[in-house]
């Protein structure tokens, strides 16, 4: 990646030879409005000449054909996949080197094009800032910024595997990873429709080697837009049906319960199926489900109990954990016994006595219930005594 840097006139920066070739604004400092029936090159030319015109007439000098400053970066890697907010990210760092803004606040009018016939990028500045001072370019700042940039999206694109998680995926699994090192998020273990989901969320393909289909953030999304990204990824795949697996720091919110959601839906049914259930291997498909959710669950609650002891050095709350532990055990044995240790049931035309007794007396004439005559003002209501 290499830029070229001239000053020169400001219809020059940006002529084409051919009005379909011409570059594309990604960046506008200086948020111009104009629309296409209005000659937006020429309003631009205009508006990124003025401060070097008007300087010029003040201090009586001549610098028309040198009113802005002109940075063409070429050799950017991939730049045919990069969409126009990478380009605009790329350009936006070159700008900072070049003093054309300092954070977010412009330092003098510029703006950033793209050009998809040469595949280069194009920034095009007044010489004069916003402070109505001459403007001068630090060269060897640029380039190095320009190498830094090469060096970090070849980082982004050549990240390890092991730090992603691409271990058992399958067609219904996905992983979403976070680097904050290298600014970045990777989702590994798409489908077609997975991988269809995550482009219309903002992540891009990526090839990682090793045979796997790999997507990232686009280039210089910071930490809440590659949280945002993801987290809407994340809804997305759940709802229909994938196994997610995210990195905490990239949920903008708590996690939806897609997940436990449908664990609760499914014993809910389970336990409205007890109803139609008759002996034992009836009750032993449910209970065999809710055992594997007590496993689990017994499986994070022993994990939990060794990171309190490790890292919270809390003995006592590691040790009740491993109790509570021991408990969901014991409670899964009990839930998911053999059928075949269960007693014979009961025939169904079996009743108990107080059944019998409560269902075979002969009911007696029906009586309609004598009004009672209502109380003497003052008198306290009778007790009833057996």
């Amino acid at each position: 990646m290499f830029a070229h840097i001239t000053a020169r006139h400001a219809a020059e920066a940006l002529h084409a030879a051919n009005p379909w070739s011409a570059p594309s604004i990604v960046h506008d400092s200086v948020q111009t409005s104009w629309a296409l029936a209005d000659h937006p090159r020429d309003r631009l030319v205009q508006d990124l000449a003025e401060p070097a015109a008007k300087h010029d007439r003040v201090h009586g000098t001549n610098t028309e054909d040198t009113g802005v400053w002109h940075i063409a970066i070429g050799g950017i890697t991939d730049i045919a996949d990069l969409d126009d907010g990478e380009c605009a990210a790329i350009t936006h760092d070159v700008a900072a080197a070049a003093g054309f803004h300092d954070g977010d606040r412009p330092t003098t009018r510029w703006v950033a094009a793209r050009s998809r016939q040469d595949h280069t990028l194009h920034l095009i500045a007044s010489t004069v800032g916003n402070n109505d001072e001459p403007l001068r370019v630090e060269t060897e700042h640029v380039h190095h910024v320009c190498r830094e940039i090469e060096t970090r999206i070849h980082d982004q694109n050549h990240a390890p595997l092991e730090h992603i998680g691409a271990d058992d995926l399958d067609h219904e699994a996905v992983v979403i990873r976070d680097n904050p090192e290298l600014g970045i998020a990777h989702t590994l273990g798409a489908d077609n429709l997975a991988e269809l989901i995550l482009s219309k969320t903002g992540f891009r393909s990526a090839d990682l080697g090793a045979g796997f289909r790999a997507w990232r953030t686009p280039y210089g999304a910071g930490p809440e837009q590659r949280a945002h990204i993801a987290s809407t990824a994340l809804d997305l795949l759940s709802a229909v049906g994938y196994r997610v697996s995210i990195q905490t720091s990239l949920l903008t919110n708590p996690r939806p319960d897609h997940d436990i959601g449908r664990a609760e839906r499914r014993i809910a049914d389970l336990t409205e199926q007890l109803d139609f259930c008759f002996d034992a291997d009836d009750v032993a498909e449910a209970t065999t489900e809710i055992d594997a959710t007590l496993r689990r669950t017994t499986e994070f609650t022993r994990a939990l109990s060794a990171w309190s002891d490790q890292r919270l050095d809390d003995g006592a709350y590691s040790a009740r954990l491993a109790e509570a532990a021991t408990l969901l055990d014991r409670a899964a044995a009990i839930i998911n016994r053999d059928p075949a240790e269960a007693p014979a049931p009961r025939p169904s035309h079996m009743v108990t006595r107080a059944a019998t007794t409560s269902t075979t007396a002969r009911p007696g004439p029906a009586t309609t219930p004598a009004a009672s005559a209502p109380l003497p003002a003052g008198e306290p209501p009778l007790r009833r005594t057996r």
